[in-house]
């Protein structure tokens, strides 16, 4: 036979990376008459040995490859090869449970001595893995080399990782100290990234950006990246409050932009307090509906308490802004409720029953805002997070 002939094997990987997986698993799993023998002792299929004097000999240069690192979403293919050094014709085959390996350009499966054949191995991973690693087996006639195992390994990974992932959270303010927290930004696919340049248009953030420390490279098992220190000024308005920042920074030829969301709380003299059936999230100021029937409705209460209001006046709170317009939003003075040096009003949020489903998740809620005539609170917000079908 002239030339090179060519064996294609294509894997197809695993969703769930770091778990290596021979070719074919995932068949037999979906046949539960079907048992997957362990280290594909099963040679159903395989060229029956050759027992003659002249045998054939199988030699590969290559079992395995490490690609070294590769971006989630690429693709990545590699050739490895079998050469036939014996005096009889090699013969290979796939084996049982490899049923996701074509075989192509290869008359017979066969390997004339001295002729070469190539196998190439290409994946797409689906999600990250420091440590990839999928394999492939080919049977063959040779005593001594039964069967070939070939295999990729390295790592996959997100071009530009931060943690956390989500948004800050800076928590409650302590007065006239403020909060802080910290975002890690950083990339295994490259040596080195740029100091990132922060844009943010405020006056409640103050940012403060240094590579990391060794002891966080060690704990990222990466070679660069970043800390982004964001300090919440102790100014920042009463309530719970979200402000949005972004960072650019440059990943070998890409320019990456992110925004990041910073939640933080400042008590002052004004609480908010739920209701027993009201699920409430201090910290941001979320009220969740948890999930309802839309034809059903959802009413949810909480009691707006404002400590030491200011001698001889009254404290208004009226509704300034509502971004969920399908919610009825109601405020007044809770007069059933008497405390010595303090004031209180009931906040109603109610969607009616017969409204369309909605859905609005955490990282998303709608606002509502409620100005107040106090000297320190101008303003107080809460979000709504509310799924309904």
């Amino acid at each position: 036979m002239d030339g090179k002939a060519v064996i294609t094997i294509l894997l197809i990987v695993l969703a769930s990376l770091g778990l290596t997986a021979w070719l074919g698993y995932s068949n037999l799993a979906e046949n539960p008459k079907s048992e997957p023998s362990k280290g594909y002792a099963d040679d159903t299929g395989a060229p029956e040995l050759d027992e003659d004097d002249q045998r054939p000999k199988a030699v590969a240069d290559e079992l395995v490859h490490n690609f070294g690192s590769m971006e989630l979403g690429d693709k990545g293919s590699y050739t490895f090869s079998i050469k036939n050094e014996g005096e009889d014709v090699l013969k290979i085959s796939k084996g049982a449970s490899t049923c996701k390996c074509t075989v192509s350009d290869l008359p017979s499966n066969e390997i004339p001595p001295g002729e070469t054949a190539e196998v190439v191995l290409e994946w797409e991973p689906k999600s990250k893995s420091r440590n990839f690693s999928q394999k492939a087996k080919i049977w063959t006639n040779d005593p001594e080399n039964r069967s070939l195992d070939f295999g990729v390994q390295g790592l996959v990974d997100d071009k530009l990782n931060r943690v956390p992932e989500g948004d800050l959270t800076a928590g409650s303010l302590q007065e006239g100290i403020g909060a802080s927290t910290r975002l890690r930004i950083f990339s295994r696919l490259v040596d080195e990234i740029p100091e990132p340049e922060i844009i943010y248009d405020g006056e409640t953030l103050i940012f403060e950006v240094k590579p990391l420390e060794d002891v966080d490279l060690e704990e990222l098992d990466t070679k660069n990246g970043y800390a982004i220190f964001v300090n919440v000024a102790p100014t920042a308005p009463v309530g719970s409050n979200r402000e949005l920042f972004s960072f650019k920074t440059k990943v070998g030829d890409e320019v990456i932009e992110e925004q990041v969301t910073v939640t933080y709380s400042r008590l002052g003299p004004i609480r908010i307090m739920p209701l027993p059936n009201t699920v409430f999230f201090e910290k941001t100021g979320l009220v969740d509906f948890k999930r309802f029937d839309a034809k059903d409705g959802k009413i949810q209460e909480v009691t707006l308490l404002i400590d030491n209001p200011p001698e001889d006046a009254k404290v208004e709170v009226t509704l300034s802004e509502n971004e969920l317009e399908e919610m009825k939003v109601t405020v007044e003075p809770k007069t059933d409720l008497k405390l010595k040096g303090k004031q209180a009003f009931r906040i109603v949020l109610e969607i009616p029953p017969g409204i369309p489903p909605m859905n609005h998740a955490r990282s998303a809620a709608p606002k509502i805002v409620f100005k107040t005539t106090h000297p320190e609170v101008s303003e107080v917000i809460l979000h709504a997070e509310v799924h309904s079908k």
